[in-house]
């Protein structure tokens, strides 16, 4: 294994790779992730939902507001469907949704989004405002698992829609999701939003959220250290470190995770955990 770093010890271990997961791990080719959960409408407000978090337990988020939505003007049928939106700062309308002008055309709005490689994605939320009452006449959300190549999977890994808010205004439906590993290297996620009651400004979209939490990397087959065998109660955390850089271990080709642990050492540690770096020095 080469040249090995000084003595650790597995709580710091379990400690930092806590915070750790595996960039852009190749995912499982054809999982499919559909939720069935229900809609559920977003509590009025919920203090500090994003503050930053550490850790596999903590929930973060990305919003990808109705600016970074493009509308898809080119299908099969139809050509250049004409949009708008909500902003008109001259006439004091300080909201921005996007709209299109017309019912008839092509009318999806597309994005893409790039939560951490490696995070397990947790939550999606579609905000959305329809006033329009007509039955299947939704905003509708498809959440969609894409290759590298753009070729993306027909079923979607989550579909959400504005049934629950119709009429009312505006609203968020949401769902949990699981079972989805991050991996920006070899797949995209694709948000593709429909709008089908739109040219009278009665349904309008003001962007998705994702959710996502940090994971530690699975633990290999085979121990890479003898002193931390696979049936250690830190084996996963200590691969982690091991296989991210972090530490090479101690003497002898051995991890000694009894063993006390210098601040020289745990400066290494964490410099090397996140990658701190100052240009100029």
């Amino acid at each position: 294994m080469g040249t090995r770093q000084p003595l650790v010890i597995a709580g710091i271990a379990s400690i930092l790779a806590a915070g750790l997961y595996a960039q852009d791990a190749p995912a499982a080719k054809g999982v499919q992730i559909h939720s069935t959960a229900p809609e559920k409408v977003r509590p009025v407000s919920t203090p500090n939902p994003d503050t930053p978090n550490f850790g596999t337990t903590q929930e973060h988020y990305i919003r990808v507001g109705a600016p970074e939505f493009n509308p898809d003007t080119m299908n099969t049928t139809s050509f250049n469907t004409p949009y708008t939106s909500t902003w008109y700062p001259e006439t004091a309308q300080f909201n921005y949704r996007r709209i299109p002008s017309t019912d008839t055309g092509y009318n999806h709005f597309i994005a893409t989004v790039s939560p951490p490689g490696g995070s397990l994605l947790t939550y999606i939320e579609l905000d959305a405002c329809d006033t329009d009452v007509t039955p299947g006449l939704d905003v509708v959300l498809n959440v969609y698992d894409c290759g590298w190549k753009g070729d993306c999977n027909g079923t979607p890994l989550v579909t959400l829609s504005s049934s629950g808010n119709e009429g009312v205004g505006c609203g968020a439906a949401s769902s949990p999701i699981s079972g989805y590993t991050v991996d920006n290297y070899y797949h995209q996620i694709l948000l593709d939003v429909k709008i089908n009651s739109g040219g009278d400004h009665s349904q309008s979209l003001a962007g998705v959220i994702v959710g996502w939490k940090y994971q530690v990397s699975p633990a290999p087959g085979t121990a890479s250290f003898p002193d931390v065998p696979t049936s250690d109660p830190a084996f996963q955390y200590v691969e982690a470190l091991y296989a991210s850089g972090i530490t090479a271990g101690c003497a002898g080709g051995n991890y000694c995770p009894d063993n006390p642990l210098t601040r020289r050492q745990m400066a290494v540690f964490l410099a090397k955990a996140l990658g701190l770096y100052w240009d100029g020095y």
